[in-house]
């Protein structure tokens, strides 16, 4: 069961750790199988921040070449789905993944901050 979640009510995300390939037990990376892609997986770590508090997630991207992040880089999240699983001894967990992890444009964001300062 994938679940689709609603990002808008995140008030900011920031990477913690930013994207590694994700590897099997032979070192050999991953490829996307459930999305039929055949694409490389990688997974970076970001903290999600909501007026109820922040939460760590690993979210798993497939792509050729996912972008270069930076520790406390603000990122959205398209496409994020939540996937239910669990352990060989039944225990529950949830894996993450995106469409993609995209940096915040800072030209936007010095731009907004600016036409703001404009308007006052």
């Amino acid at each position: 069961m994938r679940l689709i979640l609603d990002t808008s009510q995140f008030n900011k995300v920031e990477v913690t750790r930013p994207f590694a390939a994700r590897v099997d037990n032979e070192g050999n990376q991953r490829r996307d199988k459930q999305g039929g892609t055949g694409l490389p997986l990688w997974a970076c770590q970001v903290a999600v921040y909501t007026d109820d508090g922040a939460e760590v997630l690993q979210v798993t991207v497939a792509d050729d070449n996912p972008p270069e992040l930076i520790r406390e880089q603000r990122v959205t999240l398209d496409g994020l789905e939540a996937m239910p699983w669990a352990t060989n001894k039944g225990e529950p967990r949830v894996a993450y993944r995106a469409k993609s992890v995209m940096p915040v444009s800072t030209a936007k964001s010095t731009t907004t901050q600016q036409q703001v300062k404009a308007a006052s």
